[in-house]
C-alpha cells in the first residue's frame, strides 16, 4: 500500500487528505481510498508513516497536519489514524488518536531509539510553521500511543521553519546522528545534532554545516533549503561518511554536501544542477538502472520538468569534480 498525503499553505489547496493506494492489485488504475475526511479534510498534510501505534499487529498512518489561514494563528497536531481490524480495512473508517496539538505540523520520521538493552519507539517532528525539532515518546512502551501516555523534548527551535530531518549515522562511529534542513526567506542553513545515542535524555551537540542559502525570487512563502537525502557515490562501498544531497528548494538549485575529513563536521558544498530563477521540488536518489551508481532524480517545478543526475563516472557530460552529469528526462 502507498500512502498520498495532500493539501498545502496556498489559498484553493488548503483542504488535503490522506490518500491509500493497493499497488498489490493487477488492476491497471489503482483504487484511491480516502482516510480522512470531513473535519479532518480542513487541514493539510505533508508526510505519513506505516506503524503499529497500539501493538495489534497492524500497521497504522501516523502524521502530522496543518492548518495555515490568511488571517489568524497556524494550527499543528501529530496523530495517528488505527486501521480497523477487518478484511477490507480500505472500506472502513479509521478512528483517529489526536496526540498533541501544537509543535508538530508537517514532517515526520519514526527512530529507534537504543536505551540499555533495548530499544525504543520513537518519533521525531519537523515543524515547519512552530520552527521547531521534537522527540516524542510513551511514558508506557507496553501502552498504546496516547496524548496520555506520551513524552516529548524540544531538542531546538526558533531556527527557522523547519523543513526536513534524517536519523542516520553520518561519521561512520556506529551512533546516529540528526541532519536537519532550516528553510527561511534569507540564510537557510543545515545542521547535524549529535548525541550519545538517545536525543530523549543525552546532551544535544549542534553543528551547522551550511549556511547562506537564499531563494532565487523574493515573494511569500519563498524560502531556501528544502529536503535532503544521503548516499554513497558506488553503493557497492558504503563505509565511512554519505554523501548529502540537498535541495535548495527556491533557490532552485540541487547541491553535493561531500565531508572534508572523517573527525570534523566540515563539508565542502558542490551545486550539481542550477534551475534558478525557478524551484526545485523534492529528489528522489537510488539506482534506478542496478549499476551499482545512484542517481538523483529532480523535478523542475518551473520549468515542467524532470532531471535525472549520475554518479556512473563513465555517463557523458560528466563533471569532473563530481561524476555526475545532468540528463533533461522529460515532461509531465
Amino acid at each position: 500500500m502507498a500512502v498520498i498525503p495532500s493539501g498545502f499553505l496556498v489559498p484553493s489547496k488548503t483542504k488535503g487528505a490522506l490518500t491509500v493506494f493497493d499497488l498489490n492489485t493487477k488492476e491497471s488504475m489503482q483504487t484511491a481510498y480516502q482516510l480522512t475526511s470531513g473535519d479532518d479534510s480542513d487541514w493539510f498534510y505533508h508526510r505519513a508513516l506505516w506503524l503499529d501505534m497500539d501493538g495489534d499487529g497492524k500497521e497504522d498512518l501516523v502524521t502530522c497536519r496543518a492548518k495555515k489561514p490568511i488571517f489568524g494563528q497556524q494550527k499543528g497536531e501529530l496523530l495517528w489514524f488505527k486501521q480497523p481490524d477487518t478484511a477490507t480495512p480500505w472500506s472502513q473508517k479509521w478512528e483517529k488518536t489526536i496526540l498533541y496539538k501544537s509543535l508538530a505540523d508537517t514532517f515526520l520520521i519514526s527512530v529507534q531509539i537504543k536505551s540499555g538493552h533495548k530499544t525504543v519507539q520513537a518519533i521525531i517532528t519537523a515543524g515547519y510553521f512552530s520552527k521547531s525539532l521534537v522527540i516524542w515518546w510513551r511514558t508506557d512502551e507496553s501502552k498504546p500511543w496516547t496524548s496520555d501516555n506520551l513524552e516529548k523534548r524540544i531538542i531546538d527551535s526558533g531556527v527557522g521553519n523547519t523543513f526536513d530531518v534524517i536519523h542516520a549515522d553520518l561519521n561512520g562511529d556506529g551512533v546516529a546522528e540528526l541532519l536537519v534542513t532550516y528553510n527561511r526567506p534569507s540564510n537557510g542553513t543545515v545542521f547535524v545534532y549529535e548525541t550519545s545515542g538517545d536525543f530523549r535524555m543525552d546532551t544535544v551537540k549542534k553543528h551547522m554545516i551550511m549556511s547562506g542559502l537564499t531563494p532565487a525570487k523574493r515573494g511569500t512563502g519563498k524560502g531556501a533549503p528544502g529536503g535532503i537525502q544521503l548516499t554513497w557515490p558506488d553503493l557497492r562501498k558504503t563505509k565511512g561518511r554519505p554523501d548529502i544531497i540537498l535541495s535548495g528548494d527556491d533557490d532552485g538549485k540541487i547541491y553535493l554536501l561531500r565531508a572534508n575529513d572523517s573527525t570534523s563536521w566540515k563539508y565542502t558544498a558542490t551545486a550539481l544542477l542550477d534551475a534558478s530563477p525557478g524551484t526545485v521540488g523534492a529528489m528522489a536518489v537510488g539506482d534506478i538502472n542496478n549499476d551499482y551508481y545512484p542517481e538523483i532524480i529532480v523535478p523542475l517545478y518551473n520549468d515542467n520538468k524532470i532531471t535525472i543526475l549520475s554518479y556512473n563516472p563513465l555517463s557523458h557530460q560528466q563533471n569532473s569534480q563530481t561524476n555526475i552529469k545532468p540528463d533533461s528526462f522529460g515532461r509531465f
